[in-house]
């Protein structure tokens, strides 16, 4: 029955979203419930034979979203591995929008022994080029979440190390601790961000099992951003300040999932689901 019921949801939400562009205050969600991708996504990114609905331990419901990565893919336009799903153009908030947003990771596939770089799970992106101002890293087998802020990267959480060591380790000329850590040179510059970390001092590890992630984004090139990440029902962290890349007033901005990541030479897998996005935190945690 909740099957049949998400599935009308998600119907009624496509013929609404086709009616008009989606604003911030919409309640959207995807448990994947269905074969084939909705409306609310675009996927030309996603190519079909890499992309598949699998039944079993599911976070919710029946069924999740596979990714898959295989060792021989490569894409010459972006010289990178891509296997991606993104907000469709008429879902997209205008940057600077309040948006809470809850979904599911788990990654397959990899051991111990692997090593690869520069390596996006997710990232929400303004329309113009550059970094995901807010990106979901899987760097050297360790993930981490980081913020943009003008020509700062700044690293809010990790399930490696404690984050709110990091930066001072860093400039103290220990670099060579972060291993995991690509273009280390963008962390150096003072962002003026705030960050008031939780009792969670470590992000789980999307190989051990399912990580329900639920973030609050606000983008704000003004010093009024806000980004707030729970994990596993644990508050992990907050940044408010200058948090975007400088880009034009009134662009928009989109989520991504999925992989984006340098060639190696392994698979991996990258399972989604319950997804779901609104303009409150008890409009998408329930």
């Amino acid at each position: 029955l909740r099957a049949n019921f998400a599935t009308w949801a998600i119907g009624l939400s496509i013929v609404l979203f086709g009616l008009c562009p989606a604003y911030a205050a919409d309640v959207v969600r995807d448990g994947f419930e269905v074969q084939g991708l909705s409306d609310i996504w675009n996927h030309k990114r996603a190519p079909d034979d890499r992309v598949s609905f699998r039944k079993g331990e599911a976070r919710e419901g029946r069924q999740f979203l596979a990714l898959d990565v295989r060792s021989k893919d490569f894409d010459q336009a972006c010289k990178c591995k891509r296997n991606y799903i993104s907000e469709a153009t008429d879902m997209k908030p205008e940057f600077g929008s309040e948006v809470w947003y809850r979904f599911s990771l788990k990654i397959l596939g990899l051991n111990d022994s692997f090593q690869t770089t520069r390596w996006v799970l997710g990232g929400w992106k303004q329309e113009v080029d550059g970094s995901p101002f807010l990106a979901l890293r899987f760097d050297g087998g360790v993930f981490y979440i980081t913020i943009e802020s003008a020509d700062t990267r700044v690293m809010l959480a990790s399930s490696l190390i404690d984050a709110r060591g990091f930066i001072k380790i860093l400039k103290g000329g220990q670099a060579e601790r972060f291993g995991f850590i690509t273009d280390k040179d963008l962390y150096y510059g003072d962002s003026g961000i705030r960050l008031k970390h939780g009792k969670a001092v470590y992000l789980p590890d999307p190989r051990g099992g399912w990580v329900d992630l639920m973030i609050k984004v606000k983008g704000g090139l003004q010093g009024d951003g806000i980004i707030e990440v729970h994990a596993n029902e644990q508050f992990v962290v907050r940044a408010t300040g200058k948090i975007g890349v400088d880009a034009p007033v009134g662009s928009g901005q989109y989520l991504r999932l999925g992989h984006r990541r340098d060639r190696t030479n392994t698979d991996a897998v990258l399972l989604i689901d319950d997804y779901r996005r609104g303009p409150t935190r008890d409009s998408v945690a329930n």
